[in-house]
């Protein structure tokens, strides 16, 4: 008897959880693995395939043109009157045996459908001179196993003998990633004068011996203490000899 939460999984289907043992960009190699666990006996059960970023996929296969249409809608129009045709015959009265029917079935459709096509194609105006076929298909595919056996499904995963175009994440797939944490921040260089003296807050270059700014003027600002001066050097020819002061 299935439990509740079974019957409810089953009605809606939900992303199964678990963690990632390999991503690859390839179905084909996701699969790989999966066939590898299966042969060792691993209970794939647990194992699911689960497809990344959805993209739909146009593939452009050739320019059309009147011709080009009109082949393609015939083509398409027989297939369609060979089964028709193959019903008529098979309900038709035993011992006529006659083909008739199937090749009127086969003309018949493909005229209708020749028809159908060039037209369709006049109608578009050149907007569209091109065939196509689309998909949607994943970048890339993921192989999550639960975590109660998702140590043993990674051991045997890495014996086989191929490497993973991605390394397998640890985590429960799922889950926000990790945001990377920012790069520090590089300190500013120092200033260009010389190591040990005052830096000027204005210019930002080093002062000069006696307090002046190295570079421009400085302005006060309300509340900033002034540098003190540095007592100006006497001039030895200016400064009065004693001799003379006493003598006078």
């Amino acid at each position: 008897m299935t439990s509740p939460a079974s019957q409810a999984s089953a009605a809606f289907p939900t992303i199964p959880r678990g963690e990632v043992i390999g991503r690859y960009e390839n179905y084909l190699d996701a699969q790989k693995v999966v066939d590898y666990l299966a042969d060792h006996d691993f209970p794939v059960a647990n194992v699911s395939i689960i497809g990344n970023d959805l993209k739909l996929v146009e593939r452009v296969r050739g320019k059309l043109s009147y011709p080009r249409v009109a082949g393609q809608g015939a083509a398409q129009g027989a297939m369609l009157g060979v089964f028709f045709g193959l019903l008529l015959m098979l309900f038709s009265e035993p011992g006529q045996g006659s083909v008739v029917p199937l090749f009127a079935a086969v003309l018949l459709g493909a005229f209708l459908f020749m028809i159908m096509g060039v037209v369709s194609y006049a109608l578009q105006r050149g907007k569209r001179d091109f065939s196509s076929t689309r998909q949607v298909l994943p970048s890339t595919w993921d192989v999550v196993v639960e975590h109660a056996v998702a140590a043993q499904a990674r051991q045997l995963a890495s014996q086989l003998p191929m490497n993973p175009s991605q390394a397998g994440a640890r985590s429960a797939w799922g889950q926000a990633p990790i945001a990377p944490q920012a790069p520090a921040q590089a300190e500013p260089p120092a200033a260009p004068g010389q190591p040990g003296q005052p830096t000027s807050a204005v210019t930002g270059y080093g002062d000069l011996d006696d307090g002046r700014p190295r570079y421009g003027v400085r302005i006060e600002q309300p509340g900033q203490a002034q540098p003190a001066a540095a007592p100006e050097a006497q001039d030895p020819q200016s400064a009065p000899e004693h001799g003379e002061g006493e003598a006078k």
